[in-house]
């Protein structure tokens, strides 16, 4: 793809918005890929009606997505300090789009991995989670653990988790007291504690997977495209230039398509970027374990990342579930990196890339396969 003129976007969050839920006396704004895009979960649903008694002062909403939990406690608890925290930065965007737009003045909306990022002192009266289902056992010892650790000491933790990890649940706190069940779902109470957990990406961490010849670790509960190893990876290897100077890998994951342009271009300065804190997170970790030099940011976009930097390979893949407007806004972003001659070279389910590629000036099918 050659480089042309970007479309001008002044919030690039707006291009992945998909639609407005009523819910809890709040107007919702949604962005595609993020969770529960159609309606409020009902795991949510079932939290929000078994809530700690009493009044809360401060409320901390881990893995707060676009705001569905945590935005209606604020509403009804306006002289509460609430904080949300996602790992995903799309999340965190439309989480404080939307206390905005809902004149809701006692919330802040955080970029976070766990509580990696929460200052060491902060505590809350009530410590909420709607727990990943993907996130792995250690990864749920951690969430409660951590939880415990950040309450006041007449505090309370609840957590959501679907019934099929009730079990572990049970078997990381004894303390965990279930208190309401719906169909599909628990929710568990937890009492205080003095006994904080090691922020460890151990707790994270589910394989590890060849690529170009190295090991890299894989997280638990990362979006990861099956065909990723088996065919993308090889549709970049056959299409790289023979030569780039610096490059930027956008979508950046845990590092895999990074590492193959590491193996490339061995002398070329790289940046990988991702929206995804777990994701860079093990970027930077499969990085420093394989000796690779490799300069990970936290971006929502291509342009975002770069800091007016410019780039003669820019690398990445598009993802479906985004839509077609941010599609194009990602696509554009990469062109707007691009130094003069550069080239990006973008992976793209080819139903998807029917409907872009007339949309995108100086766009090029290279190779075509398996649907890609």
């Amino acid at each position: 793809m050659a480089k042309t003129a970007m479309a001008k976007t002044k919030r690039p969050a707006e291009a992945y918005y998909k639609r407005t839920l009523h819910f809890g006396g709040l107007a919702l704004q949604v962005a595609h890929d993020l969770f529960a895009t159609e309606r409020v979960d009902d795991g949510t649903k079932l939290l929000l009606g078994h809530l700690p008694a009493g009044t809360p002062a401060s409320v901390l909403d881990l893995g707060c997505g676009y705001g569905a939990l945590g935005l209606p406690i604020a509403k009804a608890n306006p002289s509460a300090a609430l904080t949300l925290v996602d790992r995903d930065l799309l999340a965190v965007a439309y989480a404080q789009r939307n206390a905005e737009g809902n004149a809701l003045t006692n919330v802040r909306a955080l970029p976070g991995l766990g509580y990696r990022d929460l200052p060491a002192d902060a505590r809350y009266d009530w410590a909420l989670c709607n727990v990943p289902a993907r996130i792995g056992p250690e990864a749920i010892a951690y969430l409660l653990a951590g939880a415990r650790a950040r309450l006041t000491p007449n505090g309370e933790a609840r957590v959501v988790v679907i019934r099929d990890l009730a079990a572990s649940v049970e078997r990381a706190d004894a303390s965990a007291r279930r208190v309401a069940e719906g169909p599909r779902h628990f929710v568990y109470a937890l009492p205080p504690s003095r006994e904080a957990p090691a922020d460890s990406l151990d707790v994270y961490a589910r394989d590890r997977v060849d690529v170009a010849g190295m090991l890299l670790e894989r997280p638990h509960d990362l979006a990861d495209e099956p065909k990723r190893l088996s065919l993308y990876i090889p549709l970049w290897q056959e299409t790289l230039p023979r030569e780039a100077r610096r490059v930027l890998s956008f979508r950046c994951g845990y590092g895999a398509l990074a590492v193959v342009a590491a193996t490339r271009f061995p002398s070329a300065q790289l940046v990988a970027c991702d929206r995804d804190l777990l994701a860079t997170t093990f970027a930077r970790r499969n990085a420093t374990s394989l000796g690779v030099n490799l300069d990970v940011r936290e971006a929502l976009t291509p342009l975002a990342a770069a800091g007016g930097e410019r780039f003669d390979l820019v690398v990445g893949e598009l993802d479906p579930s985004v839509g077609d407007a941010a599609a194009l806004m990602e696509l554009a972003s990469a062109q707007a990196v691009l130094a003069r001659g550069g080239q990006a070279l973008v992976v793209a389910h080819e139903r998807q890339w029917k409907h872009l590629a007339p949309k995108t000036e100086g766009a090029t099918a290279l190779v075509t396969r398996a649907g890609h």
